[in-house]
Parts: C-alpha cells; sequence; structure tokens
C-alpha cells in the first residue's frame, strides 16, 4: 500500500464509521417508537 492511498483509506473508514452509528442510532430510534405505539404488538403469536 502506498503512502498517498492511506489519507483515502481513512476518511472512507470515517465515512463507515458514521454510517454504521447513524444506522444503528436510526435503528435503536426506530424500535422505540414501535415499542412505544405497541405496534409491535399486531402479531402477538408470531414465532409460535
Amino acid at each position: 500500500m502506498s503512502l498517498s492511498a492511506r489519507p483515502a483509506l481513512h476518511r472512507n473508514f470515517h465515512r463507515l464509521a458514521w454510517f454504521a452509528m447513524i444506522m444503528t442510532a436510526s435503528t435503536i430510534m426506530f424500535g422505540a417508537f414501535v415499542r412505544l405505539s405497541d405496534a409491535g404488538l399486531s402479531c402477538p403469536d408470531w414465532p409460535t
């Protein structure tokens, strides 16, 4: 790997980390919304 490729790799890693953090926070907030609106109870017997 050349020295000129390192900043691009570093920048791409930061973008991926931010994207993962935003997606994780979105999933948590959406899960809280589903839980508080009782939307998860629409199929109470589902996995069984």
